[in-house]
C-alpha cells in the first residue's frame, strides 16, 4: 500500500494523464483505509492533486475527507472499497478490485 501511495504522489509532480493518476490514488485509498496515517495522507495527496489540476469540486470534497480520515480508520467506520473521491459518497461502500482482495483477507 505504501509503495502505491508513494508512486501516486511522485506522479503528481510530473506531466501525466490525470485519469491514470486518479486511478492510482483511488487504489491507494482503498488499500490505506485501515491505516489512520495512510488514510489521512492519501486524502491530503488527493487534495493537492485536485488543487494542482484546479478541480474545485474535488478540492472542496477532500476537506471533510481529510478531517474524517483518521477517526474513521481508528474506529473502523471507513466504508470498505470506497475510492476516496468526491464523486463517490463519503460513506458509500465500493467494490474492492479483485487484485486487491488479497490485502483484505484476515
Amino acid at each position: 500500500a505504501a509503495r502505491e501511495l508513494i508512486q501516486a504522489y511522485q506522479e503528481i509532480s510530473g506531466p501525466s494523464d490525470s485519469e491514470k493518476i486518479w486511478y492510482r490514488l483511488e487504489r491507494a485509498h482503498i488499500l490505506c483505509q485501515r491505516s489512520a496515517v495512510g488514510h489521512f495522507l492519501i486524502h491530503v495527496i488527493m487534495f493537492v492533486f485536485a488543487a494542482h489540476r484546479r478541480e474545485f469540486r474535488e478540492v472542496v470534497g477532500q476537506v471533510p475527507r481529510i478531517l474524517l480520515a483518521i477517526p474513521s480508520s481508528l474506529f473502523n467506520f471507513a466504508p470498505r472499497g470506497n475510492n476516496g473521491r468526491t464523486k463517490m459518497g463519503l460513506f458509500s461502500k465500493g467494490v474492492i478490485p479483485t487484485d486487491l482482495i488479497q490485502f483484505f483477507r484476515e
